[in-house]
């Protein structure tokens, strides 16, 4: 896949008040899981404002325009602009629009789902250092004065 094709929209929403869990469990269990279903979509990623709850913010890559064009004509597309229509401020996100100018992803490792995965590889890392310290033997000409 080039990534130079690859294109990346982020959508925000804010839910109406008291539409908040609404709008997160239809995002939750029917636009996100049937959008990373479709071909082409690589990244589907829902995240809400810490500090403002009912403030989400949708993370979408894809592998081209083409891509895109196909979700927007999805029947689970439209149910959701129409979900988006009475739970969201204004009716609708707040869409931007991005190329791919790079493609870096920390290394991944076995460990356990809950660890950070570049935390788990700085770990590992500095174990590895600790160790090979440990039983390195110094030459018997060594410089300790």
């Amino acid at each position: 896949m080039a990534i130079e094709n690859e294109v990346v929209i982020i959508a925000e929403a804010v839910a109406l008040p008291g539409k908040r869990e609404e709008l997160r469990r239809a995002f939750v269990e029917d636009f996100v899981p049937k959008s990373l279903a479709e071909e082409g979509v690589s990244v589907f990623r829902l995240h809400e404002n810490r500090d403002n709850p009912g403030h989400f913010v949708l993370y979408e890559r894809f592998r081209d325009q083409a891509a895109i064009d196909f979700l927007f004509a999805e029947e689970h597309f439209a149910r959701i602009k129409e979900t988006l229509a009475s739970l969201a401020e204004g009716g609708k996100p707040k869409v931007t629009y991005f190329h791919v100018l790079t493609d870096y992803s920390p290394p991944r490792t076995s460990r356990s789902s809950h660890t950070v995965p570049w935390i788990s590889s700085l770990w590992i890392a500095r174990s590895r250092r600790l160790r090979r310290a440990a039983t390195w033997k110094s030459p018997p000409c060594c410089l300790s004065r």
